[in-house]
């Protein structure tokens, strides 16, 4: 049972290391190239109007 259990615990952990692989910080360059300016504008925009808001999206 415990050799089941560390089996399954290594091949989670390896797909998440493949999943994480997978992150492009330039991924919506050719789709669309202004997201960075639309999300930093709705951020300022919804906490402008709640400022607690701050902390819990860090």
């Amino acid at each position: 049972m415990a050799s089941w259990a560390a089996l399954l615990a290594l091949l989670l952990s390896a797909f998440s290391a493949a999943a994480a692989a997978q992150l492009d910080e330039r991924f919506y360059g050719q789709s669309c190239p202004s997201v960075e300016d639309v999300v930093r504008k709705e951020m300022v925009r919804a906490l402008s109007v709640a400022p607690s808001l701050a902390g819990p999206l860090l």
